[in-house]
């Protein structure tokens, strides 16, 4: 029967295709935005395995998605901070963006303490305090072809690559680290820099308390530890994902009117034909495997072209962005496959029902 189903395709190619435009709709639809929840979730949980069991500060009312955009402690406050009874030690991060580069100038005599102990080198090694140079992240090497010795530049001045990171699965992945003072020196007078502070505990049980004195004293600044901003984060990514499958839901509900129409035309055309099928033999089951076959094949192109569609959107996305934020999951390719082939076979249900249950003797008289 499946050559039956393969033929009726072609006989009604425009149809066909308009069938499983939905399918490739919705299936796009899902991929492109599903990703970017997906990419964010690689990236954040990459940055927060590396803080684990630290605070996190950062300025009151920023977002917890990735660097908090704006959000400024200064430095005199970080290293007051480290005087707090309890704290082992603080460091922080600078960010600024240039030519289109995310450049992070981090307290490096402190990395080893607090925040970057487990980040390796492929090459090279890091930078002095206050040198023109930086390491480059993973990502940002993938992108751009630096090596060691090239040079980077940022405000007119060219830094050299003396550092390769290996991959962290994080936001560093896609930016360039230098000194904290080299970032002061090159942006002396920039009012929209963002910071980021990490404290580390002399012991992991202090860290409530330690948390509520930088609060009392330091009203300014929000602090998290970091399973407050992993479920932070999974709160914002759940309300991406509602917003992703809300608008696929409706994408969807299109697609199956759309398959329930064509495959009720179909059932509608081919009554004699079902008739005499039945005449000879043919099972219920076998007439409504016929029409399953006819719809899962259009379901199977909508699917594979939705998510060939998807992946364009999400590489259309990232390219937007500047950097590989979003993200297509071997999950999310598998799920958005299933999920077509779902929606396929109960789009079918009726009208095979429907089929199965025609009378042969007055289908093939025309009734």
């Amino acid at each position: 029967m499946l050559d039956l189903a393969l033929k009726d395709i072609r006989s009604h190619k425009l149809r066909s295709f308009l069938t499983a435009l939905g399918i490739i709709i919705a299936i796009t639809t899902i991929v492109s935005l599903g990703s970017i929840s997906s990419g964010i979730v690689s990236l954040v949980e990459g940055q927060l395995e590396l803080v684990s069991g630290r605070l996190i500060l950062q300025e009151a009312g920023q977002s917890d998605m990735g660097p908090p955009v704006g959000s400024k402690i200064l430095l005199s406050d970080i290293e007051e901070i480290e005087q707090i009874s309890g704290v082992e030690a603080t460091a922080g991060i600078r960010f600024e963006m240039s030519n289109n580069k995310f450049l992070a100038g981090i307290q490096l005599d402190k990395m080893e303490l607090v925040a970057f102990e487990n980040l390796k080198m492929e090459e090279g090694d890091w930078p002095d305090p206050g040198e023109y140079a930086v390491v480059v992240g993973f990502k940002a090497r993938e992108e751009s072809g630096y090596d060691m010795g090239d040079y980077v530049r940022f405000e007119d001045e060219d830094l050299e690559v003396v550092g390769l990171l290996e991959e962290v699965g994080g936001t560093m992945d896609f930016g360039f680290q230098t000194s904290w003072e080299t970032v002061d020196d090159l942006f002396p007078e920039d009012e929209e820099y963002t910071t980021i502070a990490f404290v580390k505990a002399q012991d992991i049980s202090m860290l409530g308390e330690i948390a509520d004195a930088i609060k009392e004293e330091y009203p300014n600044l929000e602090v998290q530890t970091s399973e407050d901003a992993a479920q932070s984060v999974k709160e914002s990514i759940g309300t991406i994902r509602a917003i992703t499958f809300g608008i696929g839901f409706i994408a969807t509900l299109v697609a199956m009117f759309g398959i329930i129409n064509t495959m009720i035309m179909s059932v509608s055309e081919k009554k004699k034909q079902i008739g005499i099928m039945k005449a000879v033999g043919a099972t219920r089951a076998q007439i409504m495997k016929r029409f399953f076959q006819e719809s899962l094949i259009m379901g199977l192109f909508g699917s594979f072209t939705g998510l060939f569609l998807g992946f364009l959107g999400t590489n259309a996305i990232n390219n937007i962005l500047g950097m590989a934020v979003a993200k297509v999951t071997p999950g999310l390719a598998i799920f958005s496959i299933i999920f077509a082939m779902g929606v396929t076979i109960i789009a079918t249900l009726y009208p095979a029902r429907k089929a199965a249950k025609i009378n042969p003797i007055a289908a093939i008289r025309g009734k």
